[in-house]
Protein backbone atom coordinates (compact mmCIF):
# COMPACT_ATOMS: atom_id res chain seq x y z
CA UNK A 1 0.00 0.00 0.00
CA UNK A 2 2.95 2.33 1.01
CA UNK A 3 4.53 1.93 -2.67
CA UNK A 4 1.23 2.60 -4.44
CA UNK A 5 0.25 5.12 -2.10
CA UNK A 6 3.63 7.15 -3.36
CA UNK A 7 3.62 6.39 -6.65
CA UNK A 8 0.11 5.80 -7.44
CA UNK A 9 0.56 3.48 -9.98
CA UNK A 10 3.13 0.60 -11.00
CA UNK A 11 3.59 -2.48 -12.91
CA UNK A 12 3.20 -5.97 -11.69
CA UNK A 13 6.79 -7.18 -12.26
CA UNK A 14 7.90 -4.04 -10.87
CA UNK A 15 6.06 -4.34 -7.56
CA UNK A 16 7.29 -7.79 -7.63
CA UNK A 17 10.68 -6.77 -7.65
CA UNK A 18 9.89 -4.10 -5.21
CA UNK A 19 8.40 -6.44 -2.70
CA UNK A 20 10.69 -9.58 -3.33
CA UNK A 21 7.25 -11.76 -3.42
CA UNK A 22 6.42 -14.50 -5.59
CA UNK A 23 4.21 -13.58 -8.74
CA UNK A 24 1.49 -15.87 -7.02
CA UNK A 25 1.98 -14.29 -3.49
CA UNK A 26 1.63 -11.10 -5.41
CA UNK A 27 -1.41 -11.82 -7.51
CA UNK A 28 -2.90 -13.31 -3.55
CA UNK A 29 -2.39 -10.30 -1.84
CA UNK A 30 -3.33 -7.89 -5.22
CA UNK A 31 -7.13 -9.61 -4.88
CA UNK A 32 -7.42 -9.52 -1.03
CA UNK A 33 -7.07 -5.66 -1.44
CA UNK A 34 -8.85 -5.12 -5.03
CA UNK A 35 -11.92 -7.36 -2.41
CA UNK A 36 -11.49 -4.59 -0.02
CA UNK A 37 -12.21 -1.52 -3.15
CA UNK A 38 -8.23 -0.47 -1.91
CA UNK A 39 -6.55 -0.62 -4.95
CA UNK A 40 -7.26 -2.35 -8.58
CA UNK A 41 -5.93 -3.89 -11.35
CA UNK A 42 -6.00 -3.40 -15.28
CA UNK A 43 -4.37 -5.09 -18.19
CA UNK A 44 -2.72 -2.86 -20.68
CA UNK A 45 -2.13 -3.95 -24.06
CA UNK A 46 1.41 -2.28 -25.36
CA UNK A 47 4.22 -4.55 -27.29
CA UNK A 48 3.20 -7.04 -24.25
CA UNK A 49 0.37 -7.11 -22.11
CA UNK A 50 1.37 -5.40 -18.97
CA UNK A 51 -0.59 -5.47 -15.56
CA UNK A 52 -0.46 -2.39 -13.98
CA UNK A 53 -1.77 -1.97 -10.23
CA UNK A 54 -3.21 1.38 -9.10
CA UNK A 55 -4.44 2.97 -5.79
CA UNK A 56 -7.88 3.84 -5.58
CA UNK A 57 -9.36 7.03 -4.41
CA UNK A 58 -10.80 5.74 -1.57
CA UNK A 59 -7.51 3.39 -0.98
CA UNK A 60 -5.27 6.85 -0.83
CA UNK A 61 -7.45 8.39 1.55
CA UNK A 62 -7.85 5.05 3.77
CA UNK A 63 -4.25 4.49 3.77
CA UNK A 64 -3.26 8.23 4.75
CA UNK A 65 -5.57 8.42 7.76
CA UNK A 66 -3.88 5.04 8.70
CA UNK A 67 -0.80 6.98 8.21
CA UNK A 68 -2.26 9.69 10.85
CA UNK A 69 -3.43 7.84 13.32
CA UNK A 70 0.16 5.21 13.25
CA UNK A 71 2.26 8.76 13.52
CA UNK A 72 0.23 10.08 16.29
CA UNK A 73 0.13 6.22 18.15
CA UNK A 74 4.55 6.38 17.57
CA UNK A 75 4.23 10.08 18.78
CA UNK A 76 2.66 8.54 22.70
CA UNK A 77 5.65 6.26 22.97
CA UNK A 78 7.92 7.83 25.63
CA UNK A 79 11.35 8.51 24.73
CA UNK A 80 12.65 6.46 27.60
CA UNK A 81 11.25 3.50 25.77
CA UNK A 82 13.34 3.80 22.96
CA UNK A 83 16.52 4.54 25.05
CA UNK A 84 18.78 1.26 24.05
Amino acid sequence: MYLLFMKRRVGFIELKQLLGLTPGNLDHHIRKLEESSLIRSRRILSWRPLVVVEITQSGAEIFRKYIFKLKSLLADIPDRLLQE
